[in-house]
């Protein structure tokens, strides 16, 4: 539960990091509704502490987990930032475009280079194809995961 709720930080570290790069202030209403973020993850975050059936982040787990939590939070901010700076003079469209074709090279790149002993799957890939073993039970998650980007990017449009 910790985990979860420090990875809310990146909409922190995004607003930061849109008012860094771009400039764009806040308005009073998202600055109220990034306050109220943050102090539900701390009232969350001392139940956790509270209650003994619930993990919290100690010993190896704050530098093996929260500081690496922490880091991916606000690099995700500051992408989404340099995305939303790189949308200000660009098409959505083409852009996302852009997106998915260089994860796409970068990807068959790993293929290619990667040897099998750091790329695990790379020979079944190569040799069965990109969906080898897939089945309803790893479809419906990916579909609704996608089904749900899609309807998120429709309403912060």
């Amino acid at each position: 539960i910790a985990f979860n709720l420090l990875n809310q930080t990146k909409l922190l570290s995004t607003a930061l990091f849109v008012y860094l790069l771009i400039g764009h202030k806040q308005s009073k209403m998202q600055i109220v509704a990034l306050v109220m973020l943050v102090f539900g993850a701390f009232l969350l975050a001392g139940e956790a502490k509270r209650s003994s059936s619930l993990p919290t982040p100690t010993g190896n787990n704050f530098w093996l987990g929260v500081v690496p939590l922490w880091i991916a939070s606000m690099l995700s901010g500051f992408g989404g930032a340099l995305s939303q700076l790189a949308l200000v003079s660009r098409n959505s469209f083409v852009y996302s475009l852009e997106l998915a074709v260089y994860s796409i090279v970068v990807f068959g790149l790993m293929i290619l280079l990667l040897p099998a002993s750091v790329f695990k799957d790379r020979d079944r890939i190569v040799s069965e194809g990109l969906l080898a073993g897939w089945g309803h039970a790893t479809v419906l998650p990916v579909a609704v995961q996608a089904a749900g980007a899609l309807c998120i990017g429709q309403v912060t449009k």
